[in-house]
């Protein structure tokens, strides 16, 4: 990458961040960049106001988007569901071009999608060690290929 080249970590489309409620649990913070599901035991209800997310653990999980801050247990924060956004991808690496999902092994990160596992989106950067930033062209509603 030359001097002059940079990395934007989001491009979010308008409308993209929405306000989600962390209701993970046992004190346990989502962190900025992971992916996330909603939490169907934690829907909107007129005691929540906002959709109830966790962090994605499995790679049967249909990722919902990408969190944009770190959330407190119980606390709200950002979600980013289209556009471009950072997430975090695992030790075995993620390619460019590659589609990524959740991991099974490392919550909250991505990994190159298989093809009966739902996807969030396309990754346009590499990451090749544990936790490196990927950039991914979120699809809007996840898909499954």
């Amino acid at each position: 990458m030359a001097a002059s080249d940079y990395l934007y970590p989001r491009f979010p489309l308008g409308g993209s961040e929405i306000p989600v409620k962390n209701t993970t649990g046992s004190g346990t913070a989502i962190a900025f960049a992971a992916c996330v599901k909603i939490d169907s035991t934690n829907v909107v209800s007129g005691t929540q106001p906002q959709i109830g997310v966790v962090a994605c653990t499995a790679v049967t999980d249909f990722p919902f988007g990408l969190m944009i801050e770190k959330v407190a247990d119980a606390a709200f924060g950002r979600c980013q569901i289209a556009g471009i956004a950072e997430g975090l991808g695992v030790a075995a690496g993620v390619s460019a071009g590659a589609l990524v999902g959740a991991s099974g092994s490392v919550a909250g990160c991505v990994v190159a999608a298989t093809t009966s596992d739902p996807a969030l989106g396309q990754a346009l950067t590499a990451g090749v060690s544990a936790l490196d930033p990927v950039l991914i062209r979120i699809a809007p509603y996840g898909y499954a290929k």
